[in-house]
């Protein structure tokens, strides 16, 4: 009996030593995943792990893991306040500072004389100890009392956030707020060797006093500190937000934590874990934006793609049926691209995501987000990208199909005429062949070309029925005459020269044109002026053809 219970414990033994083993092989090897803080958070193969909000969760990963602990522990609380040398502390005894408030000092001292603080935009002053203690003594009790007073706010905001961070009960958490709370308590330094780079202390004073930021800083991540400081599980987070919101984080989170997704584009895969550190290292309103970016992309790429459904919609457009069927199918063919576009678009967003994401901290993350300034972050319009070219392009495409159709119901049935004249020129590749000019083969473009200028529209239109009136006229003219083929000749001769004059012009009007914008290009308006300039010769032939000799 004695034996056996012998032979339990050496196998109780070993086994507790294999597991320690394994536990301290995986901690030192090189296969934990490096998180965005440069802390591994997560060691062997990434969990696919599928948490759709409106799902149930099953875990299968530890969030609370030893790495992290282990984590939380080298960070320490982020707060080093520096030592109380005697010199400093035998002064502030002679200024009246009491003890309870010296730490205020003993942190500036640590800051002002820290050479490694430094600013993108310069180098300030590094004090020695002793010119930290001579710049104090030269102030006096009074001025050294109003500077505690305009250090005290942040430095007991600071004390407070270590003790509420320190409680913190999830790992996660508390590892995400030690990002935030390092990351700003080092924006505090570098603003305090700023303005301390000078040693005049009206301008420290007024600097403190009317230019200091951080109180608000410090305090939002004081708050969330408390309302996180009980949360044991990480996801009880995301829970404060809207069931929308929660989903939105859902995607942002199955796009990151993907393996397969931009597969050798050397861009980061989050671990669960990893995701979660970097969510807790933003307030609630930066997550809130960051969603509301995500959210965005999804908005604006479903009312793009019910913009592109109505490309070829001619429904309320007066026109008759052969050009309607004409132009229906030029503009099905370019719908029928753009959803194309779009579908690749939205295959590649979560790569561009993934992108947007592959930085080293969570602030540089922050910074390379492209949020709106324009919309609050609740406005149904906080779209993104706003400068995305595809989006503004689909949109110019929109408006100017809309002012197509607006422009084309107005005219009369003569302009209508006129129009369509107009477009068998330009359609037409034996007219100018020799000039390179461009010939359409889409309908689409050039309706939606001519439409997207009020002033050549209208121009164009109205040249294009003078030129038709008097043309007739001349026809009309030259008929009539019998008994003189020569100069009947001699004038047909005349008019076809202008007329083909006049149909060069066209088409080398409408070869400006850039036709990503439907835009005319600066060539326009001198090719313009050519345009006019042949219609008034044309109008000249008119009025002097009855000049014998002509």
């Amino acid at each position: 009996m004695f034996g056996e219970k012998i032979c339990v414990l050496l196998v109780s033994l070993v086994l507790i030593i294999s597991c320690n083993l394994k536990s301290s092989d995986l901690a030192k090897d090189g296969k934990g995943l490096e998180n965005s803080f440069g802390k591994s958070v997560v060691v062997g193969p990434l969990y696919e792990v599928n948490r759709f909000v409106d799902e149930p969760f099953s875990p299968r990963v530890e969030y609370d893991t030893p790495a992290v602990r282990k984590g939380v522990e080298e960070m320490g609380m982020g707060i080093d306040i520096g030592d109380m040398d005697v010199e400093l502390d035998n002064l502030l005894t002679r200024l009246n500072i009491q003890k309870e408030d010296r730490d205020v000092f003993v942190y500036l001292k640590k800051v002002l004389c820290d050479p490694t603080i430094t600013d993108d935009q310069g180098v300030y002053k590094t004090y020695t100890v002793s010119e930290f203690h001579d710049l104090l003594d030269s102030w006096g009790a009074g001025q050294v009392s109003v500077i505690r007073s305009k250090l005290i706010r942040v430095f007991t905001s600071l004390k407070a956030l270590r003790v509420l961070i320190g409680d913190c009960r999830n790992n996660i958490l508390k590892q995400g707020l030690l990002n935030r709370l390092m990351f700003v308590k080092k924006e505090y330094e570098r603003y305090l060797k700023k303005v301390f780079d000078s040693s005049d202390f009206s301008i420290i004073k007024v600097s403190l006093e009317y230019h200091n930021p951080y109180y608000g800083k410090f305090g939002l991540i004081e708050i969330d500190a408390s309302n996180f400081k009980d949360l044991t599980d990480v996801r009880d987070r995301y829970s404060a937000f809207v069931d929308d919101d929660q989903k939105r984080i859902q995607e942002i989170r199955n796009i990151l934590t993907s393996a397969n997704i931009a597969r050798g584009q050397n861009l980061k895969t989050y671990s669960d874990d990893e995701f979660d550190i970097l969510f807790s290292s933003w307030s609630n309103y930066q997550l809130k934006r960051v969603v509301r970016m995500h959210l965005g992309y999804m908005r604006r790429a479903r009312d793009v793609k019910v913009q592109i459904g109505y490309f070829d919609d001619m429904k309320n457009i007066d026109i008759r049926t052969e050009l309607k069927y004409r132009l229906v199918t030029s503009l099905t063919t370019w719908k029928l691209k753009l959803e194309d576009t779009l579908s690749q678009k939205d295959s590649g967003y979560p790569e561009y995501l993934k992108q947007i994401f592959n930085k080293s901290t969570a602030v540089e993350i922050y910074d390379n987000i492209p949020f709106s300034s324009k919309y609050d972050i609740n406005d149904y319009n906080f779209y993104f990208p706003f400068n995305d070219a595809y989006f503004l392009d689909i949109d110019r495409y929109y408006s100017i199909r809309n002012e197509f159709i607006s422009k084309y119901n107005k005219l009369s049935y003569a302009e209508k005429v006129a129009v369509e004249f107009i477009r068998n020129i330009v359609f037409n590749a034996n007219i100018a062949a020799d000039k390179g000019y461009k010939t359409y083969t889409d309908d689409y473009k050039f309706y939606l070309i001519f439409a997207s200028s009020d002033y050549y529209f209208s121009e164009l239109v109205q040249r294009q029925l003078n030129f038709a009136t008097c043309q007739s006229y001349i026809e009309e003219y030259i008929n009539e005459i019998k008994e003189n083929p020569v100069r009947k000749n001699k004038l047909l001769q005349k008019r076809d020269e202008l007329v083909k004059k006049y149909h060069v012009s066209l088409k080398k009007f409408f070869h400006g044109v850039n036709e990503a914008t439907f835009e005319f290009d600066d060539s326009s308006r001198k090719n313009y002026s050519e345009v006019w300039d042949i219609q008034l010769d044309f109008e000249s032939f008119f009025d002097n053809i009855a000049v014998e000799g002509l």
